[in-house]
This record gives structure tokens, sequence and C-alpha cells, in this order.
């Protein structure tokens, strides 16, 4: 049986990794590539948007050990002429 919650920055190292694992996967870290930026990168952004609401994520675990994750941006984009003249 697998448990869902919503993750927290005591998650972040594991949805570091798991990030990682998934850019490898669709191949858009070739090989033995250093990740050390984007791993940064990745934990600075996450650190920002989570506490802030505008990235919420969602674990699955196991034994305590999360196997899965999902991840919602929030963002907001400036009126267009449609909706403007609405």
């Amino acid at each position: 049986m697998f448990n869902l919650r919503q993750a927290n920055l005591q998650d972040l190292e594991v949805l570091i990794e798991l990030r990682l694992e998934l850019l490898r996967e669709v191949g858009e870290i070739k090989g033995d590539s250093d990740t050390t930026n984007l791993a940064e990168a990745t934990r600075k952004y996450l650190g920002e948007k989570m506490p802030s609401g505008e990235f919420l994520a969602w674990v699955a675990e196991v034994d305590c050990q999360i196997i899965a994750t999902s991840g919602l941006v929030f963002f907001q984009r400036p009126l267009t002429m449609a909706i403007s003249q609405a």
C-alpha cells in the first residue's frame, strides 16, 4: 500500500533526485553529465517557490520512502485583448 501526501521542504533533496532522474530518462541529461549546477538551481527554485505556494508537490511513499512525485506550478499571465474586452 502507498501513502500520498503533499511534499514539504524536508523532501527537497529527494525531489531534486527524482527531477534529475526524470531529465535523464527523457534525454535532457546525457550520460555522466555534471548536474551540480542544475541540482543547485532546482534547490533554489523549490526552496523559494514551495513556501510561497507558487509550486506545490505531492509524493507517493511506500514504507516511508518516496517513490514518485508530481508538481503543480502556479503563474499569472497578463490579460489578452479577448479577456480585457469581455
